[in-house]
């Protein structure tokens, strides 16, 4: 068996023109729904977010970043109940530092993650979604 990684960004391009950001602008990010086609078979066995920013996930701070996530496949299937981001960090995983899941995927999945911020400022960063797939390494053999 082989791991694929596969990212999906959230909210990446308020870091295009930092100056620009508005009020208006921080707030719209602050929900939304970001989706994406997993072009590996096999089976979900986990999912983790890198944040591109310090979003305050990380201890009981005032200003702390309360995110609700939901993600779903193509059929509208919970992958995960609804969640908090500080779930999706890997220290919190230590073992393999992701959130352990496990479902079967085809090629080109959909992936919906459905995200809400409740407290602090929107989430940027990317969710990496980890994909066990059948180890297709070609053989060696003696001509």
């Amino acid at each position: 068996m082989a791991k694929e990684y596969h990212r999906i960004q959230i909210n990446s391009s308020l870091l295009d023109d930092i100056e620009s950001i508005t009020p208006d602008k921080l707030t719209a990010a602050k929900q939304g729904v970001a989706y994406d086609n997993i072009p590996f078979e096999g089976k979900l066995i986990g999912v983790y977010f890198i944040s591109y920013v310090d979003c305050k996930c990380k201890g009981p701070k005032s200003g702390l970043n309360h995110t609700e996530i939901r993600i779903e496949d193509t059929r509208g299937r919970l992958l995960t109940g609804v969640t908090d981001i500080r779930d999706y960090l890997a220290e919190n995983w230590a073992k393999e530092s992701y959130k352990e899941l496990s479902f079967p995927f085809k090629q080109n999945e959909r992936i919906n993650i459905g995200y809400t911020t409740k407290a602090g400022e929107p989430i940027v960063g990317e969710f990496v979604f980890v994909i066990e797939t059948e180890d297709y390494t070609e053989s060696t053999c003696d001509i």
